[in-house]
């Protein structure tokens, strides 16, 4: 991900611009009878909290959330009148994509009668492996829709040239939200395992048979390599105390210094098949974890592997696989892990996923209907103006010495003021939406998402480039 400590960066989203005709605060929402000084949140959000149950889809709530629920509801009423235009817009247009992306999310029934049948090339590809290079290759493919299982490979600032955009790898790979899952014995860590294993053998049940609630033979070996590996996996990982310094995960090296830290891994494959240039520097966050990494592909079985990518496939694909799959990584990470109750509807569940994964050709509408030009430019000028008044207050601090005042000001100097969308869209040249297979569909955004990112690698910092959706 792209990192900014060279620049701020001002962003003025799009729902504070439609909600820009309700000002002050609305004092109908505070509880009178809580004080400020001891409880300031329940003080002013008490009564609307009263009067707001939360529902049964969230685990947090507060106004951001009903926020975001109207902007889901604006986005919903475009995808479906682009799926009613899709079949006539161009290929590859913003109305075609979004339109069959969302319509082939929605048609559930279509979903449900494929299975696991969109997955199963992949599956024998993983199957077929059957030493160090060909499970390499089948790592490789993973990445390629985005799957880090467990090797990620991505574009990065040079904390040493922050104009400059190189090359990162990370280990990712854990199916559980931190190493303390993995490796600690308070009751909530061991009883979230228990549950995480439950939920494997659930989804493995079901790869094999179509029956969650069978006791497959296959199910025990394969949860036991799956646990081996993302524990060894853990065991390296640094704590997240140890990752609150950026001094501990900046270690750049060159292509030949990574071939050396790793030899079992195929980097030369890797970065050819993912069309990185090894020329360049490459910054390892954890060397060891690289290094732990490389030694499971010496140590640990092919079997062992085979289960453990078939499950990072199987997991990471899960919502968007038949029902069966998806209600049951729902009960773990939606139920077990934060508390939801119930599963957003399926139109909830739609919208979002047309927003991660095509996000900026349904932005691209979104900002059409409710961020004019106009509107854009009105924002803008009150950021320049902020921007102004922020300088004029440095230089006139009769507190703040000369230098002191040239690093202030070279700072504001350096703010990047992004307003609503972004001035260049993304074209998604090559993604195929077809509304017949949803999950095909999914992957072919996701490759474009990946060549997007890594299509950085080499080159300046692009500082016009959004991070996030415009409707978010």
């Amino acid at each position: 991900m792209l990192r900014r400590f060279a620049a701020l960066v001002a962003f003025v989203a799009i729902p504070s611009v439609l909600n820009a005709q309700s000002r002050g605060v609305p004092v109908e929402n505070i509880d009178r009878s809580v004080s400020p000084c001891t409880d300031f949140d329940a003080y002013a959000n008490g009564q609307w909290r009263a009067t707001h149950p939360m529902p049964a889809i969230q685990n947090t709530w507060a106004l951001r959330t009903v926020t975001q629920d109207e902007t889901r509801a604006r986005l919903r009423s475009i995808a479906e009148e682009d799926a009613t235009k899709a079949a006539s817009a161009p290929k590859g247009s913003p109305t075609q994509l979004t339109g069959d992306f969302y319509a082939a999310c929605m048609d559930e029934p279509r979903v449900n009668a494929l299975g696991l049948k969109p997955l199963e090339q992949m599956l024998q590809g993983i199957e077929a492996v059957h030493d160090v290079k060909s499970l390499s290759a089948q790592i490789v493919r993973l990445q390629e829709i985005s799957l880090a299982a467990p090797l990620s490979l991505n574009a990065a600032q040079n904390l040493h040239d922050t104009t400059q955009m190189i090359a990162e790898i990370e280990i990712l790979g854990l199916g559980m939200p931190d190493r303390d899952y993995y490796l600690r014995d308070e009751p909530r860590f061991k009883d979230t395992r228990e549950k995480y294993t439950a939920y494997m053998h659930k989804m493995f049940a079901l790869a094999g048979t179509g029956d969650s609630s069978h006791s497959d033979a296959d199910a025990a070996p394969a949860i036991a390599a799956v646990m081996k590996i993302e524990t060894a996996l853990a065991q390296a990982r640094l704590s997240r105390v140890e990752l609150r310094d950026p001094a501990v995960t900046d270690h750049l090296m060159t292509f030949a210094e990574l071939k050396a830290l790793a030899p079992n891994f195929n980097w030369s494959e890797e970065f050819h098949a993912l069309g990185v240039p090894s020329d360049g520097h490459i910054n390892v966050p954890q060397p060891k974890l690289v290094q732990a990494f490389d030694n499971l592909l010496a140590s640990a079985s092919l079997d062992d592997w085979r289960s453990y990518l078939r499950w990072q496939l199987l997991n990471g694909e899960a919502a968007k696989l038949s029902a069966t799959f998806e209600n049951e990584r729902f009960a773990f990470y939606g139920t077990a892990l934060t508390g939801v109750k119930e599963m957003r509807p399926r139109w909830q569940r739609c919208v979002i996923a047309t927003d991660e994964m095509l996000g900026e050709a349904l932005g691209r509408e979104y900002v059409d209907r409710y961020l004019p030009p106009e509107a854009k430019a009105r924002a803008r000028q009150m950021a320049v103006n902020i921007v102004n008044e922020l300088k004029r207050s440095i230089e006139t601090r009769d507190w703040m010495t000369a230098p002191t005042k040239a690093k202030a000001l070279e700072k504001v100097n350096a703010l990047n003021i992004k307003i609503g969308y972004p001035d260049k869209w993304k074209d998604y040249a090559g993604v195929v939406v077809d509304r017949a297979t949803y999950l095909e569909s999914s992957l072919s955004a996701a490759r474009y998402s990946e060549r997007d990112d890594l299509n950085q690698i080499g080159k300046p910092v692009d500082r016009g480039r959004w991070d996030m959706p415009p409707p978010t």
